[in-house]
């Protein structure tokens, strides 16, 4: 049995692999520079796991740099998460960035909706980030079903073609005049093999309340319009 965990194991840290050289032409050269963007929940954390296992098989292939950005929205549950997030970084002894901010207040100072207005805050920050160390790139745990979600979330505000093509695995990204390029390894990775790889490695990721809530559109999509497709 153990046999068996140990190839499905493998099996998933390959599929990131794939993933990377999908997304970067350097995937050869030492010391690739990765920023990890890590909520704490089971994409995120299977995502900087993986690529902390790989390392170790492979010393010197990358450098990890993990990026937490605390929205507040849930009060004490988001400070449990940052806490939580930070422990994993320092028990990996990956370096990291912390940025806490009141998303809550944003909205009366910004047009958006509170999901755009946290997705720009967490993109500005992750690009101030890759300009401070000089990364190669930004990476996201988007996986295979924020996929299907955003191209029907697309469809249905009435997108053109691009917006069908849904997210991109690597994209050049600018927020408040920092550039970045922006890579999403796992777009060929469902939840499921998340969690699973979670479950394998006897992770606790965080569990966020908010991705219940249809207040926001693409939790509409998650949770009615696609278990009613």
């Amino acid at each position: 049995m153990a046999k068996k965990k140990e190839q499905y194991t493998s099996f998933f840290e390959n599929k990131i692999i794939h993933g990377i050289k999908k997304c970067s032409n350097d995937f050869g050269k030492i010391n690739l520079k990765l920023v990890l963007g890590v909520s704490g929940g089971p994409d995120s954390l299977s995502l900087l796991y993986s690529l902390y296992r790989i390392n170790k098989l492979y010393p010197n292939h990358f450098t990890l740099y993990g990026a937490h950005m605390n929205h507040s929205v849930r009060g004490f549950e988001s400070e449990k998460d940052a806490k939580f997030v930070i422990s994993t970084f320092k028990n990996l002894k990956i370096p990291y960035y912390l940025k806490n901010i009141d998303s809550k207040k944003i909205p009366d100072l910004q047009k958006g909706s509170l999901e755009e207005i946290m997705r720009h805050n967490r993109y500005s920050f992750f690009g101030e980030i890759s300009k401070e160390i000089n990364a190669d790139m930004v990476v996201t745990g988007h996986t295979a079903d924020d996929q299907i979600e955003t191209i029907l979330m697309n469809f249905i505000r009435g997108s053109g073609l691009n917006g069908l093509t849904g997210i991109q695995q690597i994209s050049q990204k600018t927020f408040q005049n920092y550039s970045f390029l922006l890579a999403r390894p796992m777009l060929e990775i469902s939840s499921e093999e998340t969690n699973s790889y979670c479950k394998d490695l006897k992770l606790s990721p965080r569990i966020d309340q908010t991705n219940y809530s249809t207040r926001f559109t693409r939790n509409k999509i998650r949770h009615e319009i696609i278990p009613s497709l």
